[in-house]
């Protein structure tokens, strides 16, 4: 799971490793993973839930470039119900990552994985059919490296349909193909580079912070400090560069079934392109009680910067996404 900066190391071990054992404390259904234990669904409360459909394909994990098998150590999923909200963790151990999950027809979305100490965000849809009937969504590889990750959705039906078609035809089950689908790219730009690009955006960064500070609210060891307004404003360290303006992005931040502790993005809440100064008023009210995540980058015509994070410096750009260090974030008032 994603551990907040700020933690003692010996607080990470801990956190880890209780993470590692909760997930290896569950039941593993064989038939979830196509004949392996390696695609075990269990609902974020515990309880079951009726299968109606079957969406179907193969997770694989890779690190600088090298494919790691899933083994003593848990890779988790997060799957998100579009019309109940619930979460559900996709557990997979052992086996070649091959998944078969029986859910309700309906919307779905991987909002994001977890493995040892890294948490991403994905945000995948993808649709179950009615009952008697299978998609496969696609064959999903995680590209990560050092914190950084990407993704890519590669179509290997044919690899898919040798794994799952026999049993499928078996049970009189229809199969159809509709890979999951990424979220549209954030705004409109020609160019990305890194916000630490100094002789381009004027920023100075360390292992506490890339990109912009956050001034207001201040970031917490955590990463959430409350907020005493609903409509709260937000400001950062300003750049000193002529011509360049801000894009903020604000998410919400869903605490991922695990221990309580991770956090993934979520849904969008609200996008802000060009911002001449370096704050930004809600005039809407947001929700009481929520916890949000936020970043700005720096735009320069039609080129923009990554986003700003504390934590750690990295830089990644791979198929359709990049990732880097930890996003800022507030709670508003109950």
């Amino acid at each position: 799971m994603a551990v907040r900066p700020g933690l003692p190391w010996a607080l990470k071990v801990v956190i880890c490793a209780a993470a590692i054992f909760v997930a290896g404390c569950s039941s593993m259904d064989p038939a979830a993973g196509g004949g392996t234990p390696t695609g075990h669904t269990q609902s974020a409360g515990g309880t079951s839930v009726t299968a109606t459909g079957h969406a179907f394909g193969r997770l694989r994990y890779f690190y600088k470039g090298k494919e790691v098998e899933f083994g003593f150590f848990r890779f988790l999923l997060f799957v998100r119900s579009q019309r109940t909200g619930e979460i559900q963790l996709k557990l997979f151990i052992g086996g070649r990552g091959t998944f078969n999950w029986s859910l309700p027809s309906g919307e779905y979305v991987i909002v994001g994985y977890n493995y040892l100490t890294e948490t991403g965000h994905l945000w995948l849809s993808f649709s179950v059919p009615d009952s008697g009937e299978a998609v496969y969504i696609g064959d999903l590889h995680i590209l990560s490296s050092d914190g950084r990750y990407g993704w890519q959705i590669p179509d290997a039906y044919a690899d898919a349909e040798k794994e799952f078609g026999a049993e499928f035809a078996k049970r009189g089950v229809k199969t159809t193909v509709a890979l999951m689908k990424s979220e549209e790219k954030l705004g409109s730009y020609r160019r990305m580079t890194n916000v630490c690009a100094a002789t381009e955006w004027g920023t100075e960064c360390d292992v506490s912070n890339q990109g912009v500070k956050p001034l207001s609210p201040p970031q917490a060891a955590l990463g959430f400090p409350k907020v005493d307004s609903l409509t709260p404003r937000l400001e950062w360290s300003p750049v000193d560069r002529k011509g360049v303006t801000y894009d903020l992005a604000v998410y919400e931040s869903i605490k991922a079934p695990l221990l309580g502790l991770s956090h993934i993005r979520g849904t969008l809440v609200s996008y802000v392109e060009a911002l001449p100064q370096p704050f930004y008023q809600f005039d809407t009210p947001l929700a009481r009680g929520k916890q949000y995540e936020w970043s700005v980058r720096l735009r320069s015509g039609d080129t923009v910067s990554t986003w700003s994070t504390t934590g750690y410096f990295v830089f990644f750009v791979v198929g359709t996404a990049s990732g880097s260090g930890n996003w800022f974030g507030f709670t508003t008032p109950d």
